[in-house]
């Protein structure tokens, strides 16, 4: 009776540490796979900063260079407006000789 007692005790404790083992096992895979995650998260946060930046400076680029787009727009408006006006200062009110309508026509 001692001798089985002794036996079932061996296997019970060969058993127990085959579970611990398996366990320990478990926790180890776990935390090597959460750490993967882990890391590939971090990565694609990375990439997702880096075209983040990326688009915003393609933005700002945009932005820049419509802007010196409205602003050539401005220059040149004003200086129309500026010629226009200063070709009104200068206008001499004339009378229409008719050789100068036959020259306007023939033009």
């Amino acid at each position: 009776e001692a001798e089985k007692r002794e036996i079932i005790d061996k296997f019970a404790r060969e058993k127990e540490e085959q579970i611990r083992h398996l366990q320990q096992e478990k926790l180890r895979k776990k935390e090597k796979l959460q750490a993967k995650l882990r890391a590939r998260r971090e990565k694609l946060e990375k990439k997702r900063s880096i075209d983040r930046k990326k688009e915003l400076e393609e933005a700002k680029t945009r932005a820049e260079k419509e802007m010196a787009v409205i602003e050539t727009i401005g220059k040149h408006t004003e200086q129309l407006l500026d010629l226009e006006a200063t070709m009104e200062d200068q206008a001499v009110p004339q009378v229409a000789q008719p050789e100068t309508m036959d020259r306007v026509r023939e033009a």
